[in-house]
């Protein structure tokens, strides 16, 4: 998983690695946010929003090669530098 910077349109990182052949997802969806507890009291999760907004999970596997790693590496970098 990783943070992205602040400011960083999330869905456009991912579509950019989508490009590159690299999957990845969001972290996961806060409970509070989720439609079944719209109408749910909950407290401020500013944090688990945050997280959600900014958080990436790259691929991850036991079977993963060297160079499968350093792909996702490469494309997240160039993608970063380019997107301020």
């Amino acid at each position: 998983t990783v943070l992205l910077p602040e400011g960083t349109e999330r869905r456009e990182v991912a579509r950019r690695l989508a490009e590159d052949g690299v999957s990845v997802r969001p972290l996961w969806q806060p409970l509070h946010m989720s439609p079944a507890m719209r109408e749910a009291h909950s407290d401020q999760c500013s944090v688990a929003e945050d997280l959600y907004k900014r958080a990436l999970s790259l691929p991850s596997s036991t079977g993963i090669t060297d160079g499968e790693v350093a792909h996702v590496i490469e494309s997240l970098s160039r993608i970063l530098q380019t997107s301020h």
